[in-house]
């Protein structure tokens, strides 16, 4: 993961792409909900978290990361909520932002859907 990540961020760092290089990226995101299954992993999973939040820092990409779903993310990292219960969603810090990264209004009825299903 950390090859991959420090690759992506070299070559948006070369196309100029963070805001504070007149492109349009003003975030970034190190994980996706992995807050929902870090229990599974006991000290290991928190102990990635940590991991996972350094590396990212260590990258100097000069805009702030986001953790979705993470309430135990490290200072300098931003936890955010998504999903449809976010009204009463606090920062795990004083010094973090309330952040809302996905709002849904419903599931999907059907994983697929065919051609078929449009016809008249």
């Amino acid at each position: 993961m950390q090859r991959f990540v420090k690759k992506i961020v070299e070559l948006m760092r070369e196309e100029m792409l963070f805001s504070w290089q007149g492109g349009p990226i003003i975030m970034l995101q190190i994980e996706n909900e992995y807050g929902d299954v870090e229990s599974s992993y006991g000290q290991r999973g928190k102990e990635y978290v940590k991991w996972a939040s350094q590396m990212a820092l260590d990258l100097g990409t000069g805009v702030p990361w986001v953790m979705c779903k993470q309430p135990d993310a490290p200072d300098n990292i931003i936890n955010a909520c998504n999903g449809f219960y976010c009204d009463g969603f606090k920062p795990n810090s004083y010094n973090k932002p309330v952040l809302w990264t996905e709002n849904w209004d419903g599931w999907y009825g059907d994983a697929f859907l065919f051609l078929g299903d449009f016809r008249a």
